[in-house]
């Protein structure tokens, strides 16, 4: 035991510029434990907390604690500097998701890499400090506690390319165990039909060092529900992967930081209830997950070009910023049409199936404009025989509108937000005036399809500045402005339904609330500290989930009307002639 921090002499805290970082001593998970809070700024920034021990390694070691934490995802640096306090080797797992409850971590010696220091990197032999680091990933605020550091010295684990040992729970005659590791894909190993549960374990006779599998199943006997699994003594058995939606072909495995001297695949569901068979099982190397990066860059590698991002196979991409002036949030379009709507947040990667097959980025000619040729609206463009595909990038106008005129003209959100709802009132006139109806369903000529489109346009401008003013303006804050706009949209809904409004101008009344009802609703759910008061989702995870939601009412709208379409031709007189 290194420290189990009953008390916390020896820990001393520093942090960057702008970066604020304290330890506290409050209960762990075994008596005391070590809170490290930490605020990082939005440009990065660190904090970091060092102790100085005198120990002496091994040939091979690790070290072990309890973690738990709570904050955005941000890098987690364990770090051992040398005696002379010059030269630094570090386990860094960037943007790291911090375990809410207490959680065994493990820090190995084949893990630790050479940082940094005027030393030529060569293996420590002497520790002279320790130190946690929180590092800027997506920053913010949050704490880490810490609890029961202790250092052990290990036997040599072995994690060179080795050959296991195989069994299988049973096999047909002349479908051995050993055939999934000559690396032959005419050969297999073919469990007995039954029992229906089976099993092939791998044992490397001592604890090997592994980064994941990869399996090479049956094309017509495979497991759709499987289980991984390893043990270090044959007994206790921990589970490292489990899937239920196995679809053949090849699997790979994900066992970031495994070591075990066995693994045991535990098939419990067979494709067509005949048994097992596995052509082939690769043992990776640890790198082979160290990262999620590096897991799909193997991956990619085994797949046909085009098929993943181009960045993970290791080639050169260019992008392009999408954003508003100001706004904390920016998009990236790569010159491949691949859009990460946000940092650290998901990617859309185009693909098309047609007549001629799968369409990825690797088999078309790109080209890549702006929009007038000057304006930032950036447009990647595929062709690909007759076929064009265009993949325009643009912030949301409504937003990029009102912060115009309350950042470039320095109009307050009261003065924008009455600006927009009289040149609303200006086009609903004009409209009227000349055609004489603001029904949405006369909407069939050029001259009125220009006017819906600026009422659509003014409306999504007011709705952020109509929101931002209640929310942030009067105090009122998200979930509240939202509670207001829900009240004023029942409005229109009772004058229609119970005083005879006019139900045209009862709908454009409600379309005109629904905007900063949903610019209020959005932020209360998605927008993150330290800018958000509400559920701080995330503007990723939202609008994956927004456009899920209404992709599925779409297809419903449309399901249904193709039924009553359907319906109505059954129903229709057939006409007969004589």
């Amino acid at each position: 035991m290194l420290d189990d921090f009953e008390e916390l002499s020896g820990w001393t805290a520093i942090a960057s510029e702008g970066t604020r970082v304290s330890i506290t001593h409050e209960p762990g998970q075994n008596g005391m434990a070590m809170r490290i809070a930490f605020e990082l700024n939005t440009g990065g920034g660190w904090a970091i907390v060092r102790k100085s021990f005198s120990l002496a390694l091994p040939a091979n070691y690790a070290f072990n604690f309890q973690l738990r934490g709570e904050g955005r995802p941000n890098n987690f640096e364990f770090k051992l500097v040398d005696a002379k306090g010059r030269n630094v080797w570090w386990r860094n797992q960037r943007d790291m998701v911090f375990p809410r409850e207490w959680q065994g971590m493990t820090i190995r010696k084949s893990r630790l890499e050479y940082a940094w220091g005027p030393g030529s990197g060569a293996e420590l032999k002497q520790v002279g400090a320790i130190e946690f680091a929180i590092s800027g990933g997506e920053g913010g605020s949050g704490s880490v506690w810490l609890d029961d550091l202790t250092f052990a010295e290990r036997e040599p684990a072995a994690h060179d390319p080795v050959t296991p040992e195989v069994q299988a729970s049973s096999a047909l005659p002349g479908f051995e165990p050993a055939f999934v590791l000559d690396q032959d894909p005419q050969t297999r190993w073919r469990s007995e039909p039954l029992p229906r549960e089976q099993s092939v374990t791998l044992d490397f006779v001592r604890n090997h060092e592994y980064g994941g599998l990869v399996i090479d199943w049956d094309r017509d006997d495979y497991a759709t529900a499987f289980e991984v699994e390893t043990s270090s003594d044959g007994e206790r058995w921990a589970s490292a992967y489990r899937t239920t939606t196995g679809h053949g072909g090849r699997d790979y495995v994900y066992m970031p930081d495994a070591e075990s001297r066995f693994v045991r695949i535990e098939l419990t569901r067979s494709s067509r209830g005949r048994g097992y068979g596995i052509a082939t099982i690769v043992v990776k190397p640890f790198e082979f997950s160290a990262s999620p990066d590096r897991f799909f860059e193997a991956i990619a590698r085994d797949s046909a070009p085009g098929t993943y991002p181009k960045y993970f196979t290791g080639r050169q991409t260019y992008w392009t910023i999408v954003g508003v002036d100001g706004d904390d949030h920016e998009a990236l379009l790569n010159e491949e049409g691949l859009l990460e709507v946000d940092k650290g947040a998901f990617s859309i990667e185009p693909f098309l199936y047609t007549d001629a097959g799968f369409i990825t980025w690797d088999a078309v000619t790109t080209t890549q404009t702006l929009e007038n040729g000057y304006l930032p609206i950036p447009t990647v463009t595929w062709k690909h025989d007759k076929l064009t595909l265009a993949v325009t990038a643009v912030a949301i106008f409504g937003t990029m509108s009102a912060d115009f005129l309350n950042k470039n003209l320095g109009m307050s959100l009261w003065e924008s937000t009455v600006l927009l709802l009289v040149l609303q009132a200006a086009v609903f006139y004009a409209w009227w005036k000349t055609e004489g109806t603001l029904d949405v369903h006369s909407i069939t000529t050029t001259r009125r399809e220009i006017f819906y489109w600026l009422t659509v346009y003014l409306t999504f401008s007011l709705g952020t500045a109509a929101g931002d003013f209640v929310s942030g303006t009067l105090g009122f804050g998200t979930l509240d402005s939202t509670l207001i706009f829900l009240g004023l949209i029942l409005v229109p809904l009772i004058g229609w339904k119970y005083l005879h409004l006019n139900s045209v101008l009862a709908f454009w009344l409600a379309y005109t609330i629904t905007r900063p009802l949903g610019a209020s609703f959005g932020d209360w759910l998605a927008v993150p500290a330290p800018y958000g008061d509400g559920l701080q989702i995330g503007t990723g995870p939202i609008s994956l989930y927004s456009g899920i939601v209404l992709l599925a009412v779409i297809g419903l709208i449309a399901y249904q009307y193709r039924r009553q379409e359907a319906r109505s031709a059954e129903l229709a007189p057939v006409a007969t002639v004589g």
